[in-house]
């Protein structure tokens, strides 16, 4: 029988490995940011808004499992962990995409010039999804901060933080926006801005119990958060022209409360799959490749995308079978990249 530890680490590993699933899905349906007034790009916005939540719950995983890291280890072992984890991959990655990047458009300036390199790869000029990993370091540096609040007034600090960081930060702005108020609010709590929140309220989640009642509270909001990102989405792009942000954005109002409930679902509903011994056993393998998957699926999302779908198959980006079918084939292979790679010394140090 599972102990209460390892209930939990299934718990995390489903949302991690979902959240993963999810983030490839979100770029083989990039083509949403290219409007039309077709009916493929309804299905894209659509698709872009269910998935959105891969990267919210990417923070809330952060801080559900690395806000008490001084139970287990020192600050020092901390960051020797995230560095070896997190920041030489993505080091190493970012001057693969560099170097990449400049033989195959024949620009070789830029590699006499160490200010351009670093510019580079610490802003994700070269490959787009990599502005991850910057938030993530900031988070990184915050933590030691949250976790040095003591453990029996942690749950009240932070949820203090949470709900005044919710509503000073997002509600009412989005308030302001959405009603368009004629006023500016000056007020921002900064140690809970941006995806902090997520971290806070990821900790929170993991170590509270939600009563049935406050669930499905949070299932209604969830709902809210989804039709009001989707539909206002394509309401106010499709009078532009463009695709207009004002109702997207990870910390903005619909995504929060969207996400929030689907990672409370996941783990007060979906992981009952854990239960599985198969499932359970497959799910917590796959989560230790999650990381390298968000750090390599790029290059084969490219090679699929322009080799197979559409040179082999003729088949476009904008088709169904590419957005939501491609993943089908990009997941595996680099999951068995990934397989090999660790298992080659030095090499391995490079996909955590």
């Amino acid at each position: 029988m599972k102990n209460g530890k390892n209930i939990r680490l299934d718990y995390i590993s489903l949302v991690n490995v979902i959240s993963a699933v999810s983030v490839v899905i979100l770029h083989t349906n990039g083509i949403f940011w290219q409007y039309s007034n077709r009916r493929w790009w309804i299905t894209a916005d659509i698709i872009e808004s269910f998935f959105y939540y891969a990267v919210p719950c990417f923070f809330m995983i952060t801080g559900a499992t690395l806000l008490d890291y001084r139970n287990k280890y020192s600050t020092k072992e901390f960051f020797k962990k995230r560095i070896k984890k997190t920041v030489i991959p993505f080091l190493f990655w970012g001057i693969v995409a560099f170097v990449g990047t400049c033989i195959s458009m024949g620009v070789s300036d830029r590699f006499h010039n160490p200010i351009y390199v670093i510019d580079d790869i610490i802003n994700a000029r070269i490959i787009s999804i990599y502005w991850f990993f910057p938030a993530l370091f900031s988070v990184y540096l915050c933590i030691p901060l949250f976790s040095a609040v003591r453990d029996d007034i942690k749950n009240e600090v932070f949820t203090y933080l949470a709900l005044a960081g919710f509503i000073i930060n997002s509600l009412i702005p989005f308030a302001i926006k959405a009603f368009q108020l004629d006023m500016v609010f000056p007020i921002n709590i900064g140690v809970a801005a941006g995806v902090l929140l997520y971290v806070i309220v990821g900790w929170l989640i993991s170590k509270n119990t939600i009563s049935l009642k406050n669930e499905i509270l949070i299932y209604c909001l969830s709902v809210v958060g989804f039709v009001i990102h989707a539909y206002y989405t394509y309401v106010i792009s499709s009078e532009a022209g463009e695709v207009l942000r004002d109702y997207k954005g990870y910390t903005n109002l619909p995504c929060i409360i969207y996400s929030v409930g689907v990672f409370v679902f996941i783990k007060k509903r979906v992981s009952r799959i854990m239960n599985n011994e198969k499932i359970r056993i497959l799910i917590n393998k796959m989560s230790g490749y999650t990381f390298g998957l968000y750090l390599i699926h790029w290059y084969i999302l490219v090679f699929v995308r322009d080799y197979i779908y559409r040179d082999l198959l003729s088949i476009p980006e904008q088709s169904i079978l590419f957005r939501l079918g491609a993943p089908l084939i990009i997941i595996p292979v680099c999951l068995t990249i990934l397989f090999i790679l660790k298992r080659i010394p030095i090499i391995k140090n490079i996909v955590p």
